[in-house]
This record gives C-alpha cells, structure tokens and sequence, in this order.
C-alpha cells in the first residue's frame, strides 16, 4: 500500500492529533520545562494498515491492539516524537492540510527556530504549548499570530 500525500493529509486533517508533550528534565535540571511536538493518529481495524504505513515512512511506533468494549472496535494508534520524521511528515502535509495547517506551520516553525535552543525562557516554550491548543480549538486562528505571541516572551 502506498499512501499518496493528498490521501494521507486528508486522512490525518480528519483522524490525526497535533500536541505536544510537557515534561521536566531530569535532575539535576528537574526545574527546568521541557515542550516536545508529537503527531498521533488512532484507528480501528480497518485503518490498521495505515498505521503501519506511517511507521515504515516516517517513524514512531504503533501500540499494540487493545480490545473495545460493547459497541466499541478494537483500535491500535501511531505515535511519533522523533523530530526529523515529524518535520518529514509535516512538510509533505502542511501544503495540503485544510484544517491542522496552521497547527502544522507552528510546529514547524517551532522546530526551526526553537527546539533544542536552552536559552528560551520557560514562558516562550509554556506559550507554545497553549499556543497549539488554541489552535485545535480554532483550527482558522493563524499561526502568526501564535508566533508572535511566542515571539514576545523571547526577549
């Protein structure tokens, strides 16, 4: 199966999920906050073989099934963390995405201009985080302007 990538941004504009993870380092930087962007998608038996198709591309890893209960179908989910396969994924979608666009043109931007730089204030990578969540709540807010919210508390 090969996924074309106007199949796949549609596929992921309406089943995929763009967050990121919060986390403090460990010690002895425990106080220091941590943002990772990951990109994750669960499906039920019928989408399984896309599943596997996103791992064999981009990376990350597939959970193993875990059974449904009453009307509910046994589901499996991708996951990834890895930078260079998010940054691999979302360039190949953003140009086609509709309703995660602006949500994948922050994190893009983030890992260009941010991710791995230690001299960003924690506010700038908190804002981030809620920055993105603004944006699943209102997929036609612009990433501009996240930006240049984030923008601020880096100076």
């Amino acid at each position: 199966m090969k996924l074309t990538p106007e199949y796949l941004a549609g596929f992921f504009d309406g089943e995929g999920c763009i967050d990121c993870q919060k986390m403090y380092a460990k010690p002895p930087y425990e106080k220091k906050y941590y943002v990772r962007p990951r990109l994750r998608l669960a499906q039920g038996p019928a989408g399984f073989e896309v599943l596997d198709e996103l791992k064999k591309e981009f990376g990350g890893h597939v959970s193993r099934e875990r059974q449904g209960r009453g009307n509910q179908s046994n589901s499996k989910s991708w996951e990834i963390l890895n930078k260079k396969g998010i940054i691999a994924m979302l360039e190949l979608l953003e140009p086609r995405l509709i309703i995660k666009k602006e949500q994948a043109r922050l994190c893009l931007w983030w890992f260009k201009y941010c991710a791995g730089k230690n001299g960003f204030p924690e506010a700038a990578r908190r804002e981030f985080a809620e920055q993105l969540k603004l944006l699943k709540r209102d997929p036609q807010r612009l990433s501009g302007e996240a930006i240049a919210e984030i923008q601020q508390l880096m100076r």
